[in-house]
């Protein structure tokens, strides 16, 4: 009996080796992989080229708009060299074949503290708090003192139930802020707030709409 291939995977690449890949086909539950090459030096008709913009973000948010209707039941979203951050990343997708995920991340979740430089400040002058997305996305005033969970490298395995419980229009408006800039600001602020972006249990506010 075929296996059900339930999994694709998501790579933002910029110039790292990709020999890794190959590694993947030993799992038989991976039915595509996505490559976006962002280094327009070198680009590759087998790869899915993009400008080098937005960071991992970008990458990740483009994927979701332009496959929103056709996502797999898993989706992996990872970086063009994900073992600084995942050191046992085959392990973790190995897992996947057996655990009903919602999100899963591939590195230790870390609490964040009021003095992360990304919570309070601004890096450049078109920055915005992370605060500010909290409060416009969610509706969640983030008190001060208030600690929020991370998964540093922003690479994990989300469910396509989780993804598409947010609107289409949602994502669109999310990859409006890492449209412009190569390294901008709302990318390390995004890396901050997946695991909030893809938890069902948090209600949407409807904010954004009047931005669209």
């Amino acid at each position: 009996m075929e296996m059900n291939k339930n999994i694709d995977i998501i790579i933002s690449k910029y110039k790292e080796d990709l020999s890794w890949v190959d590694k993947l086909k030993d799992n038989k539950s991976i039915n595509n992989v996505f490559i976006y090459n962002k280094d327009i030096e070198h680009q590759d008709d087998l790869q899915i080229n993009l400008p080098n913009i937005g960071r991992e973000a970008h990458t990740y948010l483009y994927h979701i708009v332009h496959n929103y209707e056709k996502l797999n039941e898993i989706n992996i979203f990872l970086q063009g060299n994900p073992f600084d951050h995942s050191k046992n990343l085959f392990w973790h997708i190995n897992q996947l074949k057996t655990n009903n995920i919602k999100i899963y991340p591939f590195n230790k979740i870390t609490i964040e503290d009021k003095y992360s430089i990304h919570r309070n400040h601004k890096i450049h002058p078109n920055g915005l708090y992370i605060s500010y997305f909290m409060d416009f996305l969610f509706d969640h005033k983030l008190d001060i003192n208030e600690n929020i969970l991370v998964n540093y490298g922003a690479q994990f395995a989300c469910a396509k139930k989780n993804i598409i419980n947010r609107p289409k229009d949602f994502y669109r408006f999310l990859l409006k802020f890492v449209s412009y800039e190569q390294n901008p600001i709302e990318a390390y602020i995004f890396e901050r707030l997946w695991l909030y972006i893809f938890d069902s249990n948090i209600s949407l506010n409807n904010k954004y709409k009047l931005w669209m």
